[in-house]
């Protein structure tokens, strides 16, 4: 905040940040405290504010004091300021978060259905496998070859013949 002294007479400068809102008021000191300005001059002082809520409104005002060294001094106000605080970073990480699941969850999907269409195949497969096989035990004299062969042969596959030894 810039004072200015636009009168002839030498003042000192010293102000305050009155903060309400949120159940509480506070006071920040501007700086520096105590300064002089000399006529036609101006200063800047400055205060910061922290410890500002992550979600709320608050009003500001600025509160100068003037006075003339071992006379009067006088208390100007500046006009309300709100401030709306909401945590922009917490959000925007949010958003982005349930977007980059959102996308897993459509990439997965994808590949976990056709996970299931193969697995749905593979099983159909294995029926159609299954039921040929029992159709072909089932009928009289419709082994597989190579069962045929060996029971015309006396031999076993794990020998030559009954009494190997």
């Amino acid at each position: 905040m810039t004072v200015r002294n636009t009168g002839n007479v030498l003042y000192t400068f010293a102000g305050t940040l009155n903060v309400t809102g949120g159940g509480s008021t506070r006071t920040v000191p501007l700086t520096p405290t105590g300064i002089y300005v000399i006529p036609g001059g101006s200063a800047t002082i400055t205060g910061r504010l922290a410890g500002l809520p992550a979600l709320g409104r608050r009003a500001v005002t600025a509160s100068v004091t003037a006075t003339v060294p071992g006379g009067a001094a006088k208390t100007v106000e500046s006009n309300t300021v709100r401030l709306s605080c909401f945590p922009w970073l917490v959000a925007a990480l949010t958003a982005g978060g349930l977007l980059a699941l959102g996308l897993v969850l459509i990439v997965t999907r994808k590949r976990w259905r056709a996970c299931l269409r193969r697995r749905a195949q593979e099983r159909t497969a294995l029926r159609a496998l299954k039921r040929e096989l029992r159709a072909t035990r089932c009928r009289p004299g419709r082994g597989s070859a190579g069962a045929r062969s060996l029971r015309s042969s006396g031999r076993t596959r794990w020998g030559s013949g009954r009494n190997a030894s």
